[in-house]
C-alpha cells in the first residue's frame, strides 16, 4: 500500500485538491469552482453550506482520479487570506463566508490605518483584514458578533468542520495572523495592545498553531 498525503488549496476562483506519495510525487489532482454572491455593490460572500460541499466535491473527485482514502494519511489545508467567518460555540457559521475581495468594511480599514497605521503594520507587516470587518460587525450586525466565539479564515473553519470539533478549537496557523491586523508577526503571537486599539475582543481570536501542527482527525 501507497503512503499518501493530500493538499486541499481553497482558492478564490478555484478549490485544489492534489494528492502525493512519501517521495514527493504528484499522485493525482483535481479542481472545482466555487460560488460567489454579490448581495450589495461591493460585497462578495460564499455560503458555508456551498464551500464545504465544493471542499468535499473536490476530494472526491481526488478519488476518482485514482487516490485510494485508504492509503492517505493526511490532509493539508490552505487557502485565500483575508476573509471571515464567524462561528459559533458548536463551530458552526453564523452567516456567509465574507470573502477577501468584499470591501464593505473599508471606511474602517482606513480609519484604523489612518489613526494607528505606523503601529499596525510595523507589528503585522500588511494591512489589516479580519479587524475592520470585526469593527464593520460591531455596529453593523451586533447581534451575529454577539453569538460568536471565534473569527477563522476558510481553511480553519473548513478543517473544524471536517474535524467535527467546536468553536473553541478554532485555530489560525502561525504564519498568516499578520493579516487579522492584530498580531506580532515577528513573535508569532496576538497583540492586545492591537486588538484594544482595534477595538477587537480578543477573545475572538481562534489559536495559533505550527503548519505541522495535527489540528484533529477526519471524521466519516
Amino acid at each position: 500500500m501507497r503512503r499518501l498525503v493530500a493538499g486541499l488549496d481553497l482558492g478564490t476562483s478555484s478549490y485544489k485538491a492534489a494528492a502525493f506519495d512519501a517521495s514527493g510525487r504528484l499522485v493525482a489532482e483535481a479542481t472545482a469552482m466555487p460560488t460567489h454572491s454579490h448581495p450589495l455593490p461591493g460585497w462578495t460572500e460564499q455560503e458555508p453550506d456551498d464551500l464545504l460541499a465544493t471542499a468535499a466535491l473536490v476530494l472526491r473527485r481526488l478519488i476518482e482520479h485514482g487516490v485510494d482514502p485508504n492509503e492517505v494519511e493526511a490532509l493539508g489545508l490552505t487557502g485565500q487570506l483575508g476573509g471571515m467567518l464567524l462561528v459559533d460555540e458548536s463551530g458552526t457559521a453564523i452567516g456567509p463566508h465574507e470573502v477577501w475581495l468584499d470591501v464593505r468594511c473599508q471606511a474602517e480599514r482606513e480609519a484604523l490605518l489612518r489613526v494607528h497605521g505606523n503601529e499596525l503594520l510595523g507589528l503585522t507587516g500588511i494591512h489589516p483584514f479580519q479587524a475592520p470587518r470585526l469593527r464593520w460587525r460591531a455596529t453593523n450586525a451586533p447581534d451575529d458578533l454577539a453569538r460568536a466565539v471565534k473569527a477563522v479564515q476558510i481553511w480553519p473553519f473548513v478543517g473544524l468542520t471536517f474535524a467535527g470539533l467546536d468553536g473553541s478549537a478554532a485555530y489560525n496557523d502561525v504564519t498568516s495572523i499578520g493579516i487579522f491586523g492584530v498580531a506580532d508577526a515577528r513573535s508569532g503571537v496576538w497583540s492586545d495592545r492591537l486588538a484594544s486599539l482595534a477595538g477587537v475582543d480578543p477573545a475572538l481570536l481562534p489559536r495559533i498553531v505550527q503548519p505541522w501542527d495535527v489540528i484533529g482527525e477526519l471524521t466519516p
